[in-house]
């Protein structure tokens, strides 16, 4: 979540989690607005396009370059928590977007419900569905998954994706 770009790495397998050398690595730029299948797949194709890489550094002994950082993972178990909000006025209005553009959904606790929200925008407190942010902003949900098509006659604004969406 807002990081401007995500890579991958092709690296020597070793016991310990996500350590071995690094035989060939990259990354692409993190486009505002796409979903996380579309970056996935912007990935694999640039890592497609780098093969000739590996192979030569199969074929040649390279030892490869140590990582950097800390190991990573990011699990199921870290998605669910990230993309479920008990009390959505604790994330500001940034942190919406953030993890609608992610996940491209929210599960919220709003009015005493759980809600799939998958867009939101700011809107007036007279306005329901929405809650206050973290920020003070009232963020009105304007589309929820699922939400049957005969309904959206019923509830104005319930229609679109992504933040902003009408």
């Amino acid at each position: 979540l807002g990081h401007s770009c995500s890579g991958y790495a092709f690296h020597v397998m070793t016991e310990e989690f996500d350590d071995g050398r690094i035989l060939a690595q990259g990354e692409v730029p993190v486009v505002r607005g796409e979903t996380p299948a579309d970056l996935e797949f912007r990935k694999a194709k640039d890592a497609a396009d780098r093969l000739g890489e590996l192979v030569d550094a199969l074929v040649s002994g390279a030892s490869g370059k140590p990582q950097q950082g800390m190991a990573g993972y990011f699990s199921r178990a870290k998605w669910l928590e990230l993309s479920r909000v008990s009390d959505p006025s604790n994330l500001t209005v940034e942190e919406w977007r953030r993890r609608l553009d992610a996940f491209l959904y929210v599960d919220a606790w709003v009015e005493g419900r759980w809600l799939r929200v998958t867009a939101v925008r700011r809107g007036r407190r007279s306005r329901p569905p929405g809650f206050a942010t973290a920020d003070g902003e009232w963020l009105q949900i304007s589309a929820i998954a699922f939400w049957p098509t005969w309904a959206c006659g019923i509830v104005p604004g319930v229609l679109g994706r992504g933040f902003g969406s009408r």
